[in-house]
């Protein structure tokens, strides 16, 4: 992996994998990105921010295409 500011990179010239360090407002530190590469997933990560401002909290996951999405957790409400 080449490890950049802003983004990582896949060494092999034939591979077009890139992900970018900062998502939603934070900045993936070394062992986030090693256990979104080596596991397929990250810890839970805290304080994101979306489009609309609202701050959630969520892993980032590796699909099998080298894509990546947000997995929430399984949170049960209790309604009043």
């Amino acid at each position: 992996m080449f490890i950049r500011d802003k983004v990582v990179k896949c060494p092999d010239e034939t591979c077009n994998w890139i992900q970018f360090r900062t998502i939603c407002g934070i900045t993936l530190t070394m062992p986030e990105i090693e256990n979104l590469v080596k596991k397929g997933k990250t810890s839970l990560i805290k304080g994101m921010k979306s489009k609309s401002g609202k701050k959630f909290d969520a892993y980032i996951v590796m699909k099998g295409n080298g894509e990546t999405s947000f997995e929430f957790e399984n949170i049960l409400y209790k309604s009043k």
